[in-house]
């Protein structure tokens, strides 16, 4: 019959390991499982379970609380827990409150050991208690019963029963029924004792709350003396002892067999002369059959036929008879199918239980695996040693004291000693004495167990007395016997060493040539690791060529898209040539992929030359011819425009003369006179434009003196404010304690009073706009920049008046600025600009040794910045005397 198991665990991941575990114990069992608790408690009330099994730990219930529902749902079933180990403590005193027993995972094999043992604990604990009272008294209970079923009389034996079973006192005139299991089987017993025939059952009291498990009740008819039936007299007798020993001999027997038939092992018995009589299913599975009944319908034998090698049998019993009985036998024998296999027999001579004939009863394991095992080690063994002995490289074994316990030929040969020569010598003796130190730290090492194996290149002393460098490789061992000891390999590296040093000499040459030259040369691997990096080009980024041995160029120059993107084209197979800018610096590159054999790209390779020196120099002369070309131009324009002013000089002194005959000698009416304005009106103004011609051509009068820049700024604030359009706001920020420069004030009031002008035109469409302009002027006193030293060519001594002119106009377009300061260029409509102003004020600033240039954009407008020199006197007057406003 199947053993009924109930298994409680939310996550069910170890239902197969109890389910194995079981199996492997031999048990037929049903498993039931749970994975929550509603399920776990109806189970428990709609299905009866031989055993309860379940996880300590649940997540909608404790294990204490499944424990109690199996015990109040179920009680007498066994229950146990099966969880991990690292429960113990808390699921130890669960044992205390009715837990059988407790089976940890890691030793799940116990489990069937735990079921077989809750289960005599559960049956065998009340008839215990039986037992007890049985051997106290040998009586047996009586109750007498009238036909009313009243109770009129008892035994003592009967009120010691029914407190065992019922947990209370008997009284004379209760019902019966008050004391019935089964109200209708006993009024049935009752019903045919009264008609004088007695009634005998036995019950089983598991339903009850008492001690006895078993009782066997016997309805007697009582007869009066007219032998009429009076009453019933029922006899009780507890049989628990009986039922439990029933039980327990029935188990025995299931269990028994269980085992013989479920075991591993192969199981037989045979008569005298090897006919088998009985066998397990492990043995016929073991020799080919399909069961242990078809074996013994073929009628098998232990015979000569069975074993392969002749008169094993005769061995066999031979060792048997001597000794009664014969353990780990090895033989080969034939399976039904032919094939060979080696068992190891273990048989002992019994008499069979039945018939008393002496019978042979043994077991049988395939040893086949193992018999393959050795033949393999034996093999191996062998080819070790033919290995030791051949091998080039040389070996020995030695014992802690450093004693030759082996060397094989290869170590007799580097050394130059015979083997009987080396046997006699110590390990030691190998090393000169500057390497003994070392050798023996290793050696105390290895056998102090401090590492698993030492390797180390050191000096051997070869028997002609010259030194060989050699690298040691020691590991500690065990023999046979058991003893330690330590094997040693002793490699011949003269010959690489000495090719290591030469390529360590010219790979040191190349490092220093190439360390010391402006190029860079880098190598990677086919995942961007740098295996390769040198070359000065390097520490001019700020780049030390050993941090990047090893690193991968995708986490070092992450930010560096275009770089990382030139490497990923090489590591696919494209040869690139060009320039790169990299950390403001410029190289010309040239980088390939590295192919193998195969002709597989296993990396990349590239020279870069630093050629930042030269890309300057060529912008630097870029520059200077563009300066120098409109140096020319601007001095070509100078040349002309100042001989088209004297002529035009010339011509306008004729013009106004003979215009101001005409209005002497004439009597002219109001028509004339209107012409004679208008050329006059005309004159004024071609006279002003050639005084801006003469002003561009530098052929005006230069009269340079200390002046105030803040003055002339002032001055020109003072004018704008009056001559401007009144939405446009004229503010400042000037510096206080700036010195006097020298200059022309008419001059530079002119350069400020035109930028002003320009400034204020270029807001006009804002203001129309927006409603209001700013037209800022600020000055400060600075020392000049390395970058505009080098921009405007300015003297690096000098400290310099900075003057910066700002609107909040459109700015200045992109497609104009360069020609800003070129002459007659205008982006006024006609008639509103001569496209001289700024050429003008180019002239002026450069005039006073000074420097002009500007920053424009959509948003922030437009700002002039004017470089102007203090002289050194200006500069000592301002320390002499008390700060004023300037």
């Amino acid at each position: 019959m199947s053993l009924k198991i109930l298994y409680f665990d939310s996550a069910m991941l170890d239902a197969q390991l109890l389910e194995t575990s079981l199996k492997n114990d031999g048990y037929d069992f049903l498993l039931t499982c749970a994975s929550r608790a509603e399920k776990y408690v109806s189970l428990l009330k709609e299905q009866p379970f031989d055993v309860v099994i379940a996880e300590y730990h649940l997540p909608s219930i404790s294990g204490e609380k499944a424990l109690s529902l199996a015990k109040a749902l179920q009680p007498g079933v066994p229950f146990l827990f099966f969880t991990n180990e690292t429960d113990k403590q808390p699921i130890r005193s669960l044992l205390k409150k009715g837990a059988d027993d407790v089976v940890f995972k890691n030793h799940h094999s116990r489990m069937g050991l735990a079921i077989e043992a809750a289960f005599e604990r559960e049956h065998l604990q009340f008839p215990l208690d039986s037992l007890r009272a049985v051997s106290e008294s040998s009586y047996q209970a009586f109750i007498y019963i009238d036909k009313s079923l009243k109770i009129r009389a008892f035994n003592k034996f009967a009120e010691e029963l029914t407190r065992k079973i019922y947990r209370r006192d008997i009284s004379i005139g209760d019902s019966i029924f008050d004391y019935a299991l089964d109200r209708k089987l006993m009024q049935s017993c009752i019903d045919t004792a009264l008609t004088g025939k007695p009634v005998l059952f036995e019950k089983n009291m598991s339903e009850t709350k008492g001690d006895v498990a078993w009782i066997a009740i016997n309805y007697m008819p009582i007869l009066d003396a007219q032998n009429r039936v009076a009453g019933v007299c029922l006899n009780a007798i507890d049989i628990s002892d009986k039922k439990e020993a029933q039980q327990t001999l029935r188990q025995v027997k299931e269990r028994n067999q269980e085992i013989f038939n479920q075991s591993i092992v192969g199981l037989y018995q045979c008569s005298m002369d090897g006919r088998l009589t009985k066998a397990n299913p492990k043995f016929a599975e073991l020799l080919g059959f399909g069961s242990p009944e078809e074996m013994i319908s073929c009628e098998f034998r232990f015979d000569d036929n069975f074993y392969v090698e002749p008169k094993t049998r005769e061995q066999f019993l031979e060792k048997l008879n001597a000794s009664g009985s014969v353990s780990d036998f090895i033989s080969e024998v034939r399976c039904r199918d032919g094939q060979k296999i080696w068992i190891s027999e273990y048989a002992r001579r019994q008499r069979n239980g039945e018939t008393g004939a002496p019978v042979i009863e043994g077991s049988v394991i395939d040893v086949s695996e193992q018999k393959q095992t050795e033949d393999s080690l034996r093999k191996s063994h062998d080819l070790i040693i033919s290995i030791y002995k051949k091998v080039d490289v040389g070996i020995c074994l030695t014992n802690e004291r450093g004693d030759f316990i082996e060397t094989n030929p290869a170590l007799c040969q580097l050394l130059g000693y015979s083997h009987d020569e080396l046997s006699q010598m110590s390990f030691f003796s190998m090393f000169p004495k500057t390497a003994l130190e070392k050798v023996k730290h290793a050696h105390r090492l290895v056998f102090n167990q401090s590492t698993e194996s030492f390797s180390h290149e050191t000096k051997c002393i070869h028997k002609s007395g010259l030194l060989i460098d050699v690298m040691i490789t020691e590991a500690l061992m065990m023999q046979a016997d058991g003893l330690r000891c330590k094997i040693t390999t002793v490699s011949d590296i003269t010959e690489r060493k000495r090719t290591e040093y030469a390529l360590r000499s010219v790979e040191d040459r190349l490092r220093t040539v190439v360390a010391n030259v402006p190029v860079i040369l880098i190598a990677t691997d086919k995942e961007g690791i740098y295996t390769l990096v040198e070359g000065k080009g390097l520490q001019e980024v700020g780049i030390n060529p050993r941090q990047l041995i090893g690193k991968s160029a995708f986490d070092v120059f992450k930010n560096h898209k275009r770089f990382l993107a030139n490497i990923v084209r090489v590591l696919r197979g494209e040869v690139i040539h060009g320039s790169m800018n990299f950390y403001g610096r410029y190289f010309d590159t040239s980088a390939s992929p590295i192919y193998n054999q195969d002709g597989q790209i296993v990396g990349s390779i590239s020279v870069s030359f630093d050629v930042t020196g030269r890309r300057n120099a060529e912008m630097e002369k870029e520059r200077l011819q563009k300066q120098l070309l409109h140096s020319k131009k601007i001095e070509a324009i100078e040349t002309l425009s100042g001989g088209v002013a004297h002529e035009f000089n010339n011509l306008l002194a004729v013009i106004a003369g003979n215009a101001g005959i005409l209005r002497r000698k004439l009597k002219l009416d109001e028509q004339l006179r209107k012409y004679i304005n208008q050329i006059d009106l005309a004159t004024k103004r071609a006279a002003t434009l050639t005084e801006k011609l003469l002003e561009f051509s530098r052929q005006s009068d230069f009269e340079p003196k200390l002046i105030s820049i803040n003055e002339s700024i002032n001055s020109v604030i003072v004018f704008l404010e009056h001559a401007a359009d009144k939405r446009i706001a004229m503010t400042c920020d000037l510096q206080n304690d700036i010195p006097k420069i020298l200059g022309d004030r008419n001059q530079l009031e002119q350069v400020f009073l035109n930028l002003a002008v320009n400034a204020c035109d270029a807001m006009l469409n804002a203001i129309d706009f927006n409603g209001t302009g700013e037209c800022h002027f600020k000055t400060r006193l600075i020392a000049p920049k390395t970058e505009d030293i080098e921009l405007y060519h300015l003297e690096a001594s000098n400290k310099y008046i900075l003057v910066q002119v700002s609107d909040t106009g459109p700015g200045i377009p992109e497609t104009c600025r360069d020609k800003v300061f070129e002459p007659f260029f205008t982006t006024k409509s006609v008639g509103k600009g001569t496209g001289l102003g700024l050429s003008i004020v180019y002239g002026i600033v450069n005039n006073h040794q000074g420097a002009i240039d500007f920053e424009s954009s959509k948003e922030k407008g437009t700002t002039f910045n004017i470089y102007l020199p203090v002289p050194e006197a200006a500069l000592e007057e301002l320390k002499r005397r008390p700060q004023e406003n300037y």
